[in-house]
């Protein structure tokens, strides 16, 4: 990939074999100097290695067939979600859905659950990214869930109301 530098901006340009992935990115500038007639890059200065955390996008649907485990007379639900991310993961990504309960109680805290994706996050060969998830889930309590999507160090952002309180994206389960 090359980024070029100028007084007011800064443009990325990533060559089209370059497959970012959301998480922890690596980044470094390169400025190489025009010189001649016509100008001709020459002598590259590199800057130090830097951190990019890149945020997944992810919209979420509670599969067909999910279903309840009934504990002591209380309902759980359980099934499968399947998020759609951009950019697609990699197989040895570490890929988790976050759940927390929306807009609970005032006498008790926000119940929150995280399962991880399967292992491989659906990657078949000779594909080297899956961009559709389907993660197992079991032992919740029913209710709205705000759902996020967290890969490597990203987290899948959640939309804002109006009232300044969170909207989702929502899954009821």
């Amino acid at each position: 990939s090359l980024l070029s530098v100028s007084d007011e901006e800064i443009r990325l340009q990533l060559s089209p074999a370059l497959e970012l992935r959301a998480g922890l990115c690596s980044v470094q500038v390169c400025h190489a100097h025009l010189m001649g007639s016509p100008p001709q890059p020459h002598g590259v200065v590199e800057s130090n290695l830097g951190a990019l955390v890149l945020h997944p996008q992810a919209v979420f649907a509670l599969e067909p067939g999910a279903g309840q485990d009934v504990i002591d007379g209380q309902a759980y639900a359980k099934g499968r979600i399947s998020a759609t991310v951009t950019p697609p993961v990699g197989a040895r990504q570490r890929v988790r859905l976050l759940l927390n309960e929306k807009s609970p109680p005032a006498d008790r805290p926000a119940r929150a659950y995280s399962f991880d994706a399967p292992e491989g996050n659906g990657v078949v060969a000779p594909a080297t990214s899956n961009g559709v998830l389907r993660i197992p889930f079991q032992h919740v309590l029913p209710g709205r869930y705000l759902a996020r999507l967290q890969v490597d160090a990203g987290v899948s952002p959640l939309t804002v109301a109006a009232d300044g309180r969170f909207a989702g994206p929502e899954l009821l389960l």
